[in-house]
């Protein structure tokens, strides 16, 4: 159901942003000094708007418009302070009007057509919230059960697959929410989780999230844009995926202890997908978890089986920034930095079935590596354990919440492809493609 009451929100803010444009071909406005204000009210409700609704991309070019407009009011906002009658604006051309109209309709029509289909808080109704906390590494996890209404009773949930959704780093538990009620209602258990100090943004158990550190935003930024061509920040992205692993044999031992003797399957996004596919690649981690059955890894590039030559000796920085930006600026002049992705390394071989979801079309690098090249070697080299599935015009993004809760964000990713799915249906139909996955490794 589209969320009204944002939309509403959206026109108040460009109803006070209309009426300073047309004030001065409108004779009965001159004298309503107060119209004067109603750019800085829209600027407070269009900050509002992202404290109470959260990140919200449709709305970035309306803020954008807002603020340039206040700072072309800054004379008026004076002259009202200064108790003065302004007349500048009766001067403005038809110019200045049309262009002002243009880029309030353009940026309003934006904000209102890509309204979320669904809403964006986490689900409530049968999800139970849990903090967990690794004394040991110092790490606090917010869990997430799914359960039906009829799985309240141990013995009513001891056979049903019990389904871990590592989210990925960059929108955490809230871009699979939707997906794990989708699961859960196809007669399993769904868990997801968010750790503080990693996922972007980390969920409070009561509600509410963790401020991210500006590290924690640069690193994954880095991961995100350069992590499939650099060397230095596929680093970065081998370190984070360690430390998803790390997170994911913790959850699994938790969720263990809960569920003793339920299948399991680990349904991984981005670096969770290849923690996941190397973790089940040890014999003795296996071992430990005879009834994880599967994994489905979610457009996981394996950024572990990237290499190249080793980096050049970098002096200690201690993490100023800015010593470390002058130090790698130095290294980019002298040629020392940044080293390319040159080859592909050794693949996982993993010891249970991994299916690898990705998207339809397989771009390669600057450098000539296709962003699959390891899955397809994993895949070649499986023995029939390994396989990749596609769906023609369907995205990445469109295995996540997404389409149904940032549907502007779909829109910028697939441009005017048309996609197979709707936004409405991409929740399901990811859960289907899941669900299928389940019942061949759990039945």
């Amino acid at each position: 159901m589209i969320d009204l009451d944002l939309g509403i929100l959206e026109i108040t803010i460009a109803f006070f942003l209309f009426m300073p444009v047309i004030r001065p071909f409108v004779k009965s406005l001159w004298p309503i000094e107060g119209v004067s204000w109603f750019p800085l009210i829209a600027l407070v409700c269009a900050a509002g708007l992202f404290f109470v609704y959260g990140f919200r991309p449709e709305c970035i070019p309306l803020l954008l418009y807002v603020i340039v407009v206040n700072i072309i009011n800054i004379p008026d906002i004076h002259a009202h302070i200064s108790r003065l009658w302004n007349k500048d604006f009766i001067d403005r051309s038809f110019l200045f009007f049309f262009v002002n109209i243009f880029f309030l309709c353009l940026t309003t029509a934006v904000a209102v057509v890509f309204l979320p289909l669904s809403g964006t808080s986490l689900s409530t109704e049968n999800v139970e919230t849990i903090e967990l906390k690794d004394a040991k590494n110092g790490k606090t996890f917010t869990v997430r059960i799914y359960k039906r209404a009829e799985n309240d009773s141990p013995e009513s949930s001891a056979s049903r697959p019990v389904i871990l959704v590592s989210p990925p780093i960059s929108g955490s538990i809230g871009a699979v929410d939707l997906v794990c009620a989708s699961v859960c209602e196809k007669g399993n258990i769904a868990v997801s989780f968010s750790r503080k100090d990693l996922d972007l943004p980390a969920y409070k158990p009561e509600g509410g999230i963790y401020m991210p550190g500006y590290m924690n935003v640069f690193n994954n930024w880095a991961v995100i844009t350069r992590a499939r061509e650099y060397q230095k920040e596929n680093e970065t992205a081998r370190l984070l995926e360690k430390e998803r692993e790390n997170d994911l044999k913790f959850i699994l031992n938790f969720i263990d202890a809960l569920f003793r003797n339920n299948p399991k399957i680990v349904i991984g996004y981005g670096l969770g997908g290849g923690a996941a596919v190397t973790a089940v690649q040890d014999e003795v981690f296996t071992g430990e978890h005879p009834s994880l059955r599967g994994v489905v890894a979610v457009e996981s590039y394996l950024y572990s089986c990237w290499g190249s030559e080793p980096l050049p000796p970098m002096k200690p920085t201690d993490f100023l920034f800015p010593i470390d930006f002058f130090h790698n600026l130095k290294n980019r002049f002298t040629g020392k930095y940044p080293v390319k992705i040159s080859t592909l390394e050794d693949a996982p071989r993993p010891k249970l079935p991994v299916l690898f979801i990705v998207s339809d079309k397989v771009e390669r690098t600057k450098n000539g590596f296709g962003l699959y090249d390891a899955v397809e070697k994993t895949v070649s080299i499986s023995g029939g354990m390994c396989g990749i599935y596609s769906v023609k015009n369907v995205k990445a993004v469109d295995w996540t919440d997404a389409p149904a809760k940032y549907p502007f964000l779909r829109f910028i990713i697939s441009g005017f492809t048309k996609s197979a799915w709707k936004n409405l249906d991409c929740v399901s139909n990811a859960a289907s493609v899941f669900q299928r996955f389940i019942y061949q490794t759990t039945r």
